[in-house]
């Protein structure tokens, strides 16, 4: 089993790219991973119109779960401050702290759940990659890229359009260059990688999820034009304006 990996900064398409490439009938969307750790009680409708505890993919997630894990612990494990120590983990026998361990029962929880379907993990932050690395999987790495310019003016509007947080343009900018470039620094770890620019998966999704689909090496989803209806998807978190149910309709921009 692969994971498809999709980074990038807010507000840069990550969320509709992988409900994009979940049409694949070989891959399953799990949407952002570690703010379902760290904000629990927030995430309790699955994507696929059950709760959490009643949809049967996230059952088997809490079944393969060891029974001493720690929600609250594997939230921090993903904390940039760890990066180093999986890296050096990764070339030596270097010792993960207890946080890490219990990301990494978290992921491979995942992993196991999906079964033989390619996994997409939509949490934009690619120093992940090195962690999906770290239980074995190979990561197939999707860098969804739009205008700094415009990721600035989208994350300046009000909550009450955007159902996100408001964010000062200066801090969109500076967030906008660490996130990409950590994407491009994680592309030496993944199996394969793409940039997926936001204007064209747009204007041209189906072309644009033909290139993806193949990159990762699943078969391509149905041909429905502008609309994508994922094949298994079971996101708990994503950009709430996006996060309706399996299908999205992508509107070319004008």
């Amino acid at each position: 089993m692969t994971v498809i990996f999709v980074a990038g900064a807010m507000r840069s398409g990550t969320t509709i790219t992988g409900q994009v490439l979940s049409a694949s009938p070989d891959s399953l969307l799990v949407g952002e991973v570690r703010p379902i750790l760290r904000e629990t009680h927030l995430h309790q409708t699955c994507d696929c119109g059950r709760t959490r505890a009643d949809c049967p993919f996230w059952q088997k997630v809490e079944a393969a779960l060891p029974d001493d894990f720690d929600e609250q612990a594997a939230s921090r494990g993903f904390g940039l401050k760890h990066l180093p120590r999986i890296l050096l983990h990764g070339v030596s026998t270097y010792p993960l702290p207890d946080d890490v361990q219990h990301a990494r029962h978290f992921l491979a929880a995942l992993a196991e759940a999906a079964g033989d379907k390619a996994l997409i993990d939509t949490s934009k932050v690619a120093s992940s990659v090195w962690l999906w690395r770290s239980v074995g999987r190979p990561v197939d790495l999707v860098l969804s890229v739009r205008s700094p310019r415009a990721v600035a003016a989208a994350q300046a509007l009000p909550f009450e359009q955007t159902q996100l947080v408001q964010e000062p343009k200066a801090k969109s900018w500076l967030v906008w260059a660490i996130y990409n470039l950590a994407g491009l620094l994680a592309r030496t770890s993944a199996r394969t990688f793409a940039i997926s620019r936001y204007s064209t998966m747009r204007n041209t999704p189906r072309t644009e999820a033909i290139r993806l689909w193949q990159r990762a090496r699943v078969r391509p989803g149905p041909n429905h034009g502008t609309s994508f209806t994922g094949s298994e998807t079971h996101m708990l978190v994503g950009n709430p304006r996006r996060e309706r149910g399996s299908t999205v309709v992508i509107k070319p921009i004008s």
